[in-house]
């Protein structure tokens, strides 16, 4: 499965707006879907961006998705990816380059969005 950066922000949005820890799985209309947040909740929690709990199947299929909290780095992530033209100005951006991306770089193209509004 392949990172999908609207997803990940998705999650972060989702996490800020959240008063507690939720069930992120809870709104999946199919197991697809279940299984792709769950990917996308385990990368952030592997990254340090978000404390999530992600329960599967023995075939790999995501049951649960918890998530506790959002950390400091997920939040900062957060901000750099939270208006939505900075969002899409660095996707396209980033869409024109050839390969991979890290976070680091999406990070960076969005802060250069962001000063282009201030």
């Amino acid at each position: 499965m392949k990172r999908d950066m609207a997803i990940i922000r998705e999650i972060l949005l989702l996490c800020e707006q959240a008063r507690s820890g939720f069930d992120l799985s809870s709104g999946c209309v199919s197991q697809d879907e279940r299984d792709s947040y769950a990917y996308h909740a385990q990368l952030l929690d592997d990254g340090g961006y978000i404390i999530a709990n992600v329960k599967c199947t023995a075939s790999g299929h995501a049951i649960t998705v918890h998530i506790e909290r959002m950390t400091w780095a997920g939040t900062e992530l957060l901000e750099s990816l939270r208006n939505e033209s900075v969002f899409k100005e660095t996707m396209k951006r980033l869409a024109k380059t050839a390969g991979a991306f890290s976070v680091s770089l999406i990070q960076s193209i969005a802060a250069e969005e962001l000063r282009k509004l201030v």
